[in-house]
C-alpha cells in the first residue's frame, strides 16, 4: 500500500478532482484485469481504463463514495516500485 501526501497541503487537481492531505491510496494486486472486472461486477467506480505508466506499472483507478482516489496497480518486472 502506498500514501501519497501533498506536503504543501494545497489542492491539487488530479485525475479531476481537487484535493487537499492524502492525494491518493494506492494498492498493489496481483492481477488487474481481474481487480477491473470484480470492481466492475461489484457495481464500484471504475474512473480510468488500465493503463502502462511511467513507473512500468499497470494502473487502474477508482474513488470512494467521497470521491477520494484509489489506484490500483499491478507491477511488472521493471516496475520502479520494486527497486
Amino acid at each position: 500500500m502506498e500514501l501519497f501526501y501533498d506536503p504543501d497541503n494545497q489542492p491539487k487537481a488530479t485525475h479531476g478532482y481537487d484535493l487537499d492531505g492524502f492525494l491518493h491510496i494506492s494498492l498493489e494486486v496481483d492481477d488487474i484485469q481481474q481487480t477491473k472486472r470484480d470492481l466492475e461486477a461489484k457495481g464500484l467506480a471504475v474512473d480510468s481504463e488500465i493503463k502502462y505508466g511511467p513507473d512500468y506499472s499497470y494502473q487502474l483507478w477508482s474513488s470512494d463514495p467521497d470521491g477520494n482516489q484509489i489506484e490500483f496497480m499491478q507491477c511488472t518486472g521493471k516496475s520502479l516500485q520494486m527497486r
